[in-house]
């Protein structure tokens, strides 16, 4: 019974998110906007579908392949010119969103850590909504669209180690610098590995598989989802 419910909310929302697609074409309107809508609208305001817990796998699909849709559109080559404007404005936006979100939080009586952890949330920027509207506006390679990319990819980075950090501090009721050493550490050095292999692989090894697969649009989308997948 709850893979027939799954079926059908599945459908609805697959129907409700092309018909939204289409209303805010003749709008105007950016795809993923569109489905945002349709998904508040058959969600929270009217309750017509409701994933289970069992269920939260799905979302957690489609923001992985989402994120890799986007991975494939962005070129660190394109980037370099505009690296020191993305750095300067990034770490400058972050830094002033996460010293007024600190002030706020202490003023509304969080502890320090709760006010960390919140400040670095508001620093948070929604890279995927906007490449997919730079990509849709096919404004990607614009000179604005490479600076706002730039900006978000820095917040990313930045946002990512203050986490990895926080977290390692979160984890231990007793503070102690070689436990928080130990964590961070371990998390960095993973993070680090895994890009190594993923950089040396696409250099060395995945070359000529994917040259033998573009010949096929089939072939070419299962070896993309495998290699998503893999990593």
């Amino acid at each position: 019974m709850s893979g027939e419910i799954l079926l059908n909310n599945l459908g609805i929302c697959l129907v409700a998110g092309a018909l939204l697609a289409l209303l805010g074409r003749q709008l105007r309107m950016p795809s993923i906007v569109a489905y945002l809508i349709a998904g508040v609208l058959l969600g929270p305001v009217t309750g017509v579908v409701h994933f289970g817990e069992a269920d939260q796998l799905i979302p957690k699909v489609g923001i992985v392949l989402l994120l890799f849709l986007v991975g494939l559109e962005l070129s660190f080559d394109k980037l370099k010119d505009v690296g020191r404007v993305a750095v300067v404005a990034g770490l400058g936006q972050v830094g002033f969103t996460a010293m007024g979100g600190f002030a706020l939080c202490h003023l509304l009586g969080f502890n320090f850590m709760e006010a960390l952890f919140l400040a670095v949330a508001l620093t948070f920027s929604s890279t995927v909504v906007v490449v997919k509207l730079l990509q849709e506006q096919d404004e990607l390679d614009s000179l604005y669209g490479r600076i706002a990319v730039g900006i978000f990819l820095v917040q990313d980075i930045v946002a990512v180690l203050m986490l990895t950090f926080l977290t390692g501090v979160g984890r231990n009721e007793a503070f102690s610098w070689e436990m928080l050493g130990r964590g961070v550490g371990a998390a960095f050095g993973g993070t680090l590995l895994l890009l190594g292999i993923v950089l040396l692989a696409t250099r060395y090894l995945l070359g000529r598989p994917f040259r033998w697969a573009v010949r096929s649009p089939e072939t070419l989308f299962i070896w993309s989802l495998s290699w998503c997948f893999l990593i």
